[in-house]
């Protein structure tokens, strides 16, 4: 019989949890917005757009259907890789809890992020340890 007081998994989100990157991701869309002629001052981008999928992001600051709107897609996931590749954005004390986790329970990554950008940052922060990642693509709704 499995002993009850045992974790049996544990499941993350990664932006702003594995991952403390909303800094870069507030900085990354009032930079593309900016270029679009729609400024977002970080207050709004904090109250009103954090922690929604990078489409819905796009389409309730730009509108539905704006013609730039695969362009900066595209974009924000370059600028990104290039700013948070690295796995910096990976607290060393979230890296010892994660790896700690991991020879005693399942791990799980649940997140509306893009899964190139999940596993590139889990793997240069050196925490790919993860039996399951599901990411904004496997989800339809």
């Amino acid at each position: 019989m499995r002993d009850p007081r045992l974790v049996a998994a544990l499941l993350f989100d990664f932006n702003g949890t594995l991952s403390d990157d909303e800094g870069i991701q507030c900085a990354i869309f009032r930079e593309l917005f900016a270029q679009q002629g729609r400024p977002l001052s970080e207050q709004e981008y904090f109250d009103v757009l954090a922690g929604r999928s990078d489409p819905e992001i796009v389409e309730r600051w730009l509108g539905a259907g704006h013609p730039a709107t695969a362009d900066v897609l595209d974009r924000r996931v370059q600028l990104f890789r290039e700013r948070a590749g690295d796995g910096s954005t990976v607290p060393p004390h979230v890296r010892e809890s994660v790896l700690r986790a991991a020879g005693r329970s399942r791990l799980a990554v649940v997140s509306g992020a893009v899964r190139s950008e999940v596993d590139m940052v889990l793997r240069a922060a050196d925490i790919d340890v993860f039996e399951v990642i599901v990411s904004a693509e496997d989800v339809t709704r």
